[in-house]
């Protein structure tokens, strides 16, 4: 994704999260669930 992409990535519901923000899973203390999808994506594994 390119850089400029990234901020409002974090900030926009997304359904793997439960319509929850990237950013929310962060605050959560849910860092795990963000670590899996960003492997997940670049392992080109299914979600």
């Amino acid at each position: 994704m390119p850089p400029a992409q990234v901020g409002p990535w974090l900030k926009t519901p997304n359904a793997a999260f439960d319509g929850s923000t990237p950013s929310q899973v962060v605050e959560r203390g849910e860092m795990d669930h963000l670590c899996r999808m960003l492997y997940d994506l670049e392992s080109g594994q299914p979600g």
